[in-house]
């Protein structure tokens, strides 16, 4: 499509000067802002003439970054932030519940240790000293102590799944609400641009037209191949 050639202006034409800046200043600090979007729908609504082939492009490329931009900003952060959130959270009160049971079943090996230590002597007759009887008391209250505290931190880690997965709906939410609102709006915007499209190839069938003499036929849905 060389430059000054028919099709070019539909085909291969750059946005004008001062559109061009405007495309380029949206393009140089891309935030995901709604604003951001209106200043693009802003650029279709000013067009004015045909919009080209290269122009819509240009004008495409900026939207889809925005679009992308606003995604991870107001859907996927939030995503992200939700299951860091209650991922930490279930992990640390896992770590900490295997890390009781653990202590727990060591106090559970020493105790039986102790007590066969005791019974052994009591069956032979022979006299369990005073420490050994202490020593097994103490390592028989650490391990009631153990327990109890597996038990609490098993019981917290329990009602803490429950509360993720009875009431995760609750949170995911928000989360539908937005990626709804974001397409539909995704879907005006680009409807809104492409439309132009429509356009441009209208004004391309009356130039094929006039060159060959044929009809001069407005450009309709079915006229596109899917």
């Amino acid at each position: 499509m060389s430059f000054k050639t028919p099709l070019y202006d539909y085909v291969g034409l750059e946005p004008n000067e001062e559109r061009l800046r405007a495309i380029e200043t949206v393009e140089s600090n891309i935030t995901g802002d709604t604003s951001e979007l209106e200043d693009i729908s802003t650029l279709c609504d000013e067009y004015g003439e045909i919009m080209s082939l290269m122009s819509l492009q240009r004008l495409s490329n900026v939207q889809a970054a925005i679009n992308a931009k606003g995604f991870s900003k107001h859907i996927l952060a939030y995503a992200v932030e939700w299951d860091h959130a209650v991922a930490n959270r279930v992990e640390t009160e896992w770590k900490n519940v295997k890390k009781l049971e653990g202590t727990r079943r060591h106090y559970e090996k020493k105790v039986t240790e102790l007590r066969e230590t005791v019974h052994s002597k009591e069956d032979k007759g022979k006299t369990v000293s005073e420490s050994q009887q202490q020593r097994l008391e103490r390592n028989e209250k650490k391990l009631d102590e153990a327990w109890n505290a597996h038990e609490s931190a098993a019981e917290r880690l329990c009602v803490l799944i429950e509360e993720v997965v009875g009431h995760g709906w609750t949170y995911l939410y928000p989360l539908v609400k937005n990626l709804m609102k974001w397409e539909v709006n995704r879907v005006i915007r680009e409807k809104k641009l492409y439309n132009n499209m429509v356009n441009t190839l209208d004004s391309m069938k009356n130039l094929s037209n006039k060159d060959t003499g044929t009809d001069n036929t407005e450009v309709t849905h079915e006229d596109f191949v899917y």
